[in-house]
C-alpha cells in the first residue's frame, strides 16, 4: 500500500505530493523526486526545513536519524506539530499495514 506526501508551500497550496518510502527522511524523498526542501545542518538544528504537520501527524516520526536539538510544537494531546524534514520519517508500521495513508507538510520558509 502506499503513503502519499503531499508538500504544501506557505500558502497552503499543494505543490508537490511523492510516495513515501522507508528508512528515508522527508528531505531526501523529497530530493530524489526533484522537490526543493531547503536543508543546510541535516541535524534538526538550523530549523530550515521545518515543516508543518497539516494531515496526519501519528504516522511521522519525527528523530528517527536524531533527536532535534530544538523544542517542536505539540498541541494539546502532546503530539508534535511541525517537523525537522531532514531527521523526520514515515513511521515504518503504517508502510506495511496494508492501508493508504497520505501526510500534508507546509514549508514554512
Amino acid at each position: 500500500m502506499w503513503i502519499t506526501v503531499t508538500i504544501q508551500d506557505s500558502e497552503w497550496n499543494n505543490i508537490w505530493n511523492f510516495q513515501a518510502e522507508d528508512n528515508k527522511g522527508f528531505a531526501k524523498m523529497a530530493k530524489e523526486n526533484d522537490i526543493i526542501i531547503n536543508t543546510a545542518c541535516g541535524a534538526g538544528a538550523c530549523g530550515i526545513c521545518k515543516c508543518k504537520i497539516i494531515d496526519w501527524y501519528g504516522f511521522v516520526q519525527r528523530d528517527k536519524i536524531s533527536k532535534p536539538l530544538w523544542e517542536l510544537k505539540k498541541d494539546e494531546y502532546g503530539m508534535v506539530t511541525t517537523i525537522f524534514t531532514c531527521i523526520g520519517w514515515v513511521k515504518s508500521e503504517y508502510l506495511n499495514d496494508g492501508k493508504d495513508h497520505d501526510i500534508v507538510l507546509r514549508k514554512l520558509i
